[in-house]
């Protein structure tokens, strides 16, 4: 999403790598480990200073940081929200990679985004476990913008479903 909104769009774009665990975009991004959103939530780290620029010009990213799992708990002494504000500022769409909904501080999460966009693994993930976190999010007061199917499979070969 981050990716084709910066190579179609005017405005710069933020992709954030919140998910300290996996670190997706970390490694697809080649990101170190220096200072990133686990530091920025703690209030270790100026959000600013954390911003790397990609390949890509119109393209940002902010790497999960170098702290340890599990650490990425905000700290008392400011609202984490404050904390993201001046990224906002600096661009037109910021993109936030997330934990799974089961590993997630909905309340947190919350204060900071306007929506979410559930990405649900074709195959992988039950029906039951996509409404659940479904209605986690929305329970915790996050609009629930959409669901992608990820990963999905074709089982026909594309020149057989195409002559169907």
């Amino acid at each position: 999403l981050a990716i084709r909104a910066a190579s179609s769009g005017a405005d710069p774009v933020l992709l954030i790598d919140a998910d300290a665990r996996r670190r997706r975009i970390a490694r697809r991004f080649h990101l170190n480990g220096s200072p990133g959103w686990c530091e920025i939530m703690r209030g270790n780290a100026v959000a600013k200073s954390c911003v790397q620029q990609s390949k890509l010009s119109n393209l940002a990213v902010l790497g999960p940081g170098g702290a340890e799992v599990g650490s990425s708990e905000p700290g008392d002494a400011d609202d984490p929200r404050n904390r993201l504000d001046d990224l906002k500022s600096d661009f037109g769409l910021v993109v936030i990679d997330l934990p799974p909904a089961s590993e997630l501080n909905s309340s947190m999460v919350a204060n900071m985004v306007d929506e979410v966009v559930l990405v649900v693994e074709a195959e992988r993930t039950r029906i039951q476990a996509a409404q659940r976190a479904r209605d986690l999010l929305k329970r915790a007061g996050i609009h629930v913008a959409g669901v992608v199917l990820a990963n999905r499979r074709e089982h026909i070969p594309r020149w057989l479903y195409q002559r169907l």
